[in-house]
């Protein structure tokens, strides 16, 4: 045997590798393009609050042990239709403020609360009918005046009588702002102003008149 020639490893050729190394950058740069498509198209949205649910969780379990053992106690079966309500669990918030409604009928708090329980599980002639219990045991209770008119415009589709109820409203508490912020007196000017245009025929144009040399001066 030769001892003097030395072993030679096996080596990859050059081309090889530059080929490989090509391939790599691409598949890389293809991946991130369809990871980069795919998030862009997928809102994101805030984690849920985990320790929220839970301590709404427990508080109704708690209320419900309550209410089993001490069925005729109104104001427990309230803070359970309040938890469900809060929570998203409409059905249950309608029964659990039932209960307290048989048990106490003239809390006009609560019928509003079970109207808008009604409205949100799409029983909207229901929920007009909560309010009316509401306002027919205080004439002067705003906030189911209120959604009575929110009933009426957007389920109903009756304007006109969604608008006299916030009139109604006006009138009772003159300084009475939606949960919007907004001022009830501002939202009956806006419909008001709509069912003008509506009356007004296809062709009107306002401004288009001239104003006369008399009526310029506030002469008749």
């Amino acid at each position: 045997m030769d001892s003097s020639r030395e072993p030679h490893g096996r080596t990859i050729p050059l081309q090889f590798v530059i080929v490989l190394s090509v391939f790599v950058f691409f598949v890389g740069v293809i991946s991130g393009i369809l990871f980069c498509s795919r998030t862009a198209h997928e809102p994101l949205t805030p984690k849920p609050d985990i320790t929220a649910d839970r301590n709404t969780a427990a508080q109704i379990e708690r209320i419900e042990k309550e209410v089993a053992l001490t069925p005729g106690n109104a104001g427990s079966w309230t803070q359970l239709g309040n938890l469900c309500f809060d929570s998203g669990q409409y059905e249950k918030a309608i029964e659990a403020y039932q209960k307290s409604l048989a048990l106490e009928p003239n809390n006009a708090d609560v019928w509003t609360d079970l109207g808008i329980m009604y409205r949100s599980t799409d029983r909207p002639h229901k929920a007009i009918e909560a309010f009316e219990r509401a306002m027919t045991i205080d004439p002067k209770h705003q906030n189911s005046r209120f959604n009575k008119g929110v009933v009426l415009m957007y389920d109903l589709r009756d304007e006109e009588s969604a608008i006299r109820e916030w009139e109604d409203l006006s009138r009772i508490n003159p300084s009475y702002e939606m949960p919007d912020g907004e001022h009830i007196d501002e939202a009956i000017l806006h419909y008001r102003m709509k069912q003008e245009d509506k009356s007004r025929p296809a062709d009107y144009q306002p401004g288009k008149e001239s104003v006369t040399h008399g009526e310029s001066q506030g002469r008749l």
